[in-house]
Order: structure tokens, then C-alpha cells, then sequence
């Protein structure tokens, strides 16, 4: 029997401090905390009681019984809280600093036993059935300490019947069933010690290791130690956003789930650590933008799922994490702003889908203010037509040379067909006689019509100038003043010659020239293609920048396509 005793002794103590080790690697928490105090509590009552067993004199089974009492006070009481933890009962922190006192004086009592009976009356050291153990006598402080065992049995029975009879969930009433059984063992060891038929073994001893080895199966099984940071982790995981959590080494402390799914897609898009794509974008403030997906949805692998969805975009924050002027490292959050950013898109969309169109209504308006000019002449809106029709080919052809193709944007392209329209708009101040007349205009009269192109650039300047944007202004401006100039000088009204001349009136001089040979005029009739082609290359250099010449009779079938076609139809 006492070889029996021994070696379940042992056994004990190897399992727990594995168990102890086990315990230590979790994660922190008030739980974890109990569960290892209670395992050093055991560990050390086993240690003591088999001092005691494997004694040879009063004075090493007395050092024995101290060892013991450095835990086994404080079994029932870590038991006792760790119950009223789980079933989240409330407990001033002035009952608990009483009840850690009232077992620390125990402690106390046992360790200076042999100075006083306050807690052992007398104390023999026996032999019987083949192993050495202590008769001891009991003062008022043992029976003081039994009876407040006693009523952790007792007070842990009510909380867990109580906490079983309350919730409504399975999963805790079956942690509370094992947690019942738990106590249950302890109170049969602790009552057949004291029933006195154990022949002075310590049963409470084997008991309360069977109890802990049941609290272990509640920890793993159940997950029960980890409440609280499984409590965490779901809130975090919870969370709309991604957050990361790294070291001053970059290293991740901490990643919600989103977190994962961010540093996945990353990982699996870029070619730097993902850590320095999150730095590179909060730095520069910029969005990171998933093209064709999202990745805080689902599983892992869910943005690659819906190639046919919209861009996500997400905003990146970062923050230093200190405590008393100490960097400990720094925080990520990464935010899904798809909505709001697409809503703002949206909004700008709008607007500026808004301002495009009335100023397509104004500049329609205008362009048919100006046609009604041009049919004071009998050309009708022809002329306008067919001019920016051309000026338009003609652009978009220049963006397609090497010399042209950065300076005539889209937006430069569009605005310049526009403004063709207004080219002479100056001619609403040119009287009648002089606009209508059918031969050839005195010197008088041209002088007259000269004034054109200035008066053109003036009610450019005076009415668009609160209407349009800055660079179609300007560009409507110098149309107008100077389309009349010619590339080696001679024009008018200022005389430029070359690149002094605006190059959007340089395009509209070619165009302008172009359908006025062209078209049937109340002085002359119009030319056929091959003269006009012909007075045009002549006066390639002279009349008109050569590097447009040349991109202008380049696309001749497209402008007489235009031509043909303006002309075949219904006069504006």
C-alpha cells in the first residue's frame, strides 16, 4: 500500500508540471492566472505530503506538513474563485483581500506550529502499516479551517445548481454538470479524511489532484481558460476594418481577420513585403485599390471570386503605439471606403456631367448666334459647320504626330473644335453692304471687313470671359483675332508671322481658307477639290504653317467626306 501511495505520488507530481507548463503557455487572463496558481497550490501540498510520507523523524514529516500548507490552503480557495468567475458573481475586493488573509494566517499558523496551539494541539509522529505519518491534534484555527472548506463546497454547489437552473445554454450547463462532479470528489476525499477511516492517510490530497486533472479536461475541451481572449478575438475579428498590430521590427503582433485577408491579397498582388506596401501607402496617403474584387468578405479567397464586381478601395491609417514616452511598436487600421468614395465619385460625376452639358448649351447658343451672323452673308451655318468639322479632323490627326502629340491633348482638341465655331463672330459689326456686297470689296470696304477679327476677340473676351473656363477663352480669343495672320507675315490684323501666331489659329486659318475655296460664295463659285488642293500646297510656308499643311492634305478624303456631307444636307 505505501508503494502504491508513493509512486501515485510521483506520477502526480510529473503530470503537474507538465500541466503547470502547459497552463503558462496559454494566453494571459484572470483565468489562466487562477488555473496556475491552483496547480502550484497542488503541486506543492503533493511535494509536502510526500515529505512527509517518505519521513524517517518528527522534524522531516513537520517540514513536510509546512511544505504542504505553503498550497493547500489555497486549493479551494483558487477553486472557489474560479467558480465565481465563471459564473460571473460579483465579489467585493474587500472580501476577497479578507478571504487571501484569513489563508495566509493559516500558512502563517502551520509554519510556527511548534510555538503555539493555535492550530495543532499536540503533534506525534507514528509508524503504522508500513509508512511513518503525524497525529496531530487540532486548536481552534484547524476547525475554523475546515469549516471555511466547508463552506467553499458548499457556497461553489449553490452558485453552479443556481448558474445551471439560470442559462438557457447547453455548452454551460454541461461545464457546470463537470465543474459539480469536480467538487463533488473533493468533498468525498475532504469527508473521509475527516471521518477518520482512511487509517491516516490524507485523501484529500489524491482528491484535489482529480479535481485539477477534471479542471484541465474543462480547459481543453471547453476552451474555458481562453474566454476572454477568444472574447477579443471575436470583437476583432467582428470589426469592419483590418488591424494590424506591429513591433518597432515590422514583426505582426496582432491580426484581426480582415487583417488576414488584407495581408493575403497583398502577399499575392505585389511584390514587397506586404508590411512596406501599408507603410508606402500611408506615407503618401493613398487609397489601395482592388481591382475587379473585394477581401473583407468571406473566406480568404473570396476577391477572386467575382472578377465581375466593381474596385474596392480601402484607406490606410497608421498610429504609434506609446506608453510614457515608449514606442512599443505602431497600429494599422485599414478601412473599406468603397461606398463612400464611389458616392463621392459619383457626386463629381455628376457635377461635372452637369457643367459639361450647360456648357454645351451655351456653347450652342453661342454657335448659333454666330450661324445667324454668317447668314447675314448668305452663307448660312455652312461655313461654321464645315470649319469646325474640319478643325476637329484636323486635331485629332495632329495628336497622332510626334510633334503635336503633347500639346494637343483631348481637352485641347475638343476645346478648339468648339471655339472653330466663333471664329467669325466679329463679322456682326461689319455692315450690310460690305458683307453682302457681290464683287469685289474697295479698299475702303476691306479695311472695313479687316476690323473683324478684333471685334471677334472682343465679344469673346467680354461675354465668355464669366462663362467659359480660362483656356477656352483663350483659345477663342486668339481664333478669332488671329486666323486672319499668315505663317510668313502679311496677315492681319497684327502682322505675326510663325510660331508668333497661336496655334490654334494657325489650325483655324488652314480650315477657314480651305471651305472658302470650296464653297459657292455670293462673289464666286466654288473650286473643285483639285484647285483647292492645289492653292493650298502653293501656299504651304507662305499662307500656312508648313507641319499643318502637310497633316491637313494628308487627311484631304476626310474633309471632303465632311464636305460633301454638310453640303448635301438641309441648310441650318
Amino acid at each position: 500500500m505505501y508503494t502504491l501511495m508513493i509512486g501515485i505520488e510521483y506520477i502526480s507530481i510529473a503530470l503537474l508540471i507538465f500541466e503547470i507548463i502547459y497552463v503558462m503557455k496559454q494566453k494571459g487572463s484572470y483565468m489562466q492566472n487562477l488555473m496556475l496558481l491552483l496547480l502550484i497550490s497542488v503541486l506543492v501540498n503533493l511535494v509536502g505530503y510526500l515529505v512527509e510520507l517518505k519521513s524517517d523523524s518528527l522534524e522531516t514529516a513537520l517540514i513536510g506538513v509546512k511544505i504542504a500548507y505553503l498550497g493547500k490552503p489555497y486549493i479551494t480557495l483558487c477553486i472557489f474563485f474560479f467558480v465565481v468567475e465563471f459564473c460571473k458573481v460579483n465579489l467585493s475586493d474587500l472580501l476577497k483581500g479578507a478571504l487571501v488573509a484569513f489563508h495566509l494566517l493559516i500558512t502563517t499558523l502551520v509554519f510556527t506550529c511548534d510555538l503555539h496551539s493555535f492550530f495543532y494541539t499536540s503533534i506525534q509522529y507514528i509508524y503504522s502499516d508500513s509508512y511513518c505519518h503525524l497525529v496531530l491534534g487540532h486548536g481552534l484555527f484547524y476547525y475554523l479551517f475546515i469549516g471555511m472548506t466547508l463552506l467553499y463546497f458548499i457556497a461553489i454547489t449553490v452558485i453552479g445548481i443556481r448558474k445551471i437552473r439560470s442559462t438557457k445554454d447547453w455548452l454551460i450547463k454541461r461545464q457546470m454538470v463537470l465543474c459539480l462532479a469536480m467538487i463533488t470528489i473533493c468533498l468525498i476525499g475532504f469527508l473521509l479524511f475527516l471521518s477518520g477511516c482512511t487509517n491516516g492517510y490524507d485523501t484529500t490530497v489524491l482528491s484535489y489532484f482529480v479535481c485539477v486533472q477534471m479542471l484541465i479536461i474543462l480547459m481543453i475541451h471547453f476552451q474555458l481558460f481562453n474566454t476572454l481572449s477568444f472574447a477579443k478575438d471575436e470583437s476583432m475579428d467582428g470589426m469592419e476594418e483590418a488591424l494590424f498590430v506591429f513591433d518597432n521590427d515590422d514583426g505582426v503582433i496582432y491580426q484581426n481577420k480582415n487583417a488576414r485577408l488584407m495581408q493575403h491579397y497583398i502577399e499575392n498582388h505585389y511584390t514587397e513585403p506586404f508590411v512596406q506596401v501599408l507603410k508606402k501607402l500611408i506615407q503618401k496617403n493613398e487609397h489601395l485599390i482592388v481591382k475587379n474584387g473585394y477581401v473583407f468578405r468571406g473566406e480568404e479567397h473570396d476577391h477572386e471570386d467575382v472578377p465581375q464586381s466593381a474596385n474596392s478601395v480601402y484607406h490606410i491609417t497608421g498610429r504609434e503605439i506609446t506608453r510614457q514616452g515608449r514606442t512599443y511598436g505602431y497600429a494599422v487600421l485599414v478601412s473599406d471606403e468603397t461606398e463612400s468614395y464611389y458616392y463621392t465619385s459619383h457626386l463629381e460625376a455628376k457635377v461635372s456631367a452637369k457643367t459639361h452639358e450647360i456648357i454645351k448649351i451655351q456653347r450652342s447658343v453661342i454657335g448659333s448666334f454666330a450661324a445667324m451672323i454668317e447668314a447675314r452673308d448668305g452663307i448660312t451655318g455652312l461655313h461654321i459647320k464645315n470649319t469646325s468639322n474640319f478643325v476637329k479632323i484636323l486635331t485629332h490627326a495632329m495628336q497622332n504626330s510626334p510633334k503635336y502629340a503633347d500639346r494637343i491633348t483631348d481637352d485641347y482638341a475638343q476645346m478648339v473644335s468648339a471655339a472653330a465655331k466663333l471664329h467669325d463672330i466679329g463679322k456682326i459689326a461689319v455692315p450690310d453692304y460690305v458683307l453682302q456686297k457681290p464683287g469685289k470689296l474697295t479698299d475702303e470696304e476691306y479695311e472695313i471687313m479687316k476690323k473683324h477679327p478684333a471685334e471677334g476677340a472682343r465679344i469673346i473676351k467680354e461675354t465668355l470671359g464669366k462663362l467659359e473656363n480660362d483656356e477656352y477663352v483663350h483659345i477663342a480669343y486668339n481664333m478669332a483675332y488671329y486666323h486672319h495672320e499668315k505663317f510668313a507675315g502679311g496677315g492681319y490684323p497684327c502682322n505675326l508671322k510663325g510660331t508668333e501666331i497661336p496655334l490654334s489659329a494657325r489650325i483655324m486659318a488652314i480650315c477657314d481658307v480651305y471651305d472658302a475655296l470650296r464653297s459657292n460664295r455670293h462673289y464666286k463659285e466654288g473650286f473643285s477639290v483639285e484647285k483647292s488642293v492645289s492653292i493650298i500646297r502653293e501656299s504651304r510656308g507662305s499662307h500656312f504653317d508648313p507641319d499643318i499643311t502637310d497633316i491637313f492634305l494628308q487627311h484631304i478624303d476626310e474633309m471632303e467626306a465632311v464636305f460633301i456631307q454638310n453640303n448635301s444636307s438641309p441648310s441650318l
